[in-house]
């Protein structure tokens, strides 16, 4: 369902999506860059929920998305998708300048 979106540098650790009710659906792990993101998708009760989150602090989402029909939810998972990957970079961006920066301070 979710084929031509584009998850890198994120890898799918669960999928699910042959059965579109069930509360696990879909879950991309970023890991690296001395941080971790993870991408969920899950329906609940009437909804499906998208979430990233960041080192596991499942109430405190970076960003969600709520729909309830399978054809809004193609775009809420491709918007954070794009946006998982926007911050991983970032962050990854960061974490390799600081380990720079401490290297020249070493020598």
């Amino acid at each position: 369902m979710f084929e031509d979106i584009d998850f890198s540098p994120g890898s799918v650790t669960y999928d699910g999506t042959a059965f579109l009710d069930q509360e696990d659906i879909l879950q991309v792990s970023y890991e690296g860059g001395g941080m971790n993101l993870t991408l969920d998708i899950g329906w609940y009760r009437d909804e499906f929920v998208v979430v990233v989150v960041k080192e596991y602090d499942w109430e405190h989402p970076l960003l969600e998305k709520r729909c309830a029909r399978t054809e809004e939810l193609h775009a809420a998972v491709r918007e954070c998708a794009e946006y998982a990957r926007a911050v991983w970079e970032k962050e990854a961006a960061s974490y390799a300048d600081s380990l720079i920066g401490s290297n020249r301070s070493d020598g």
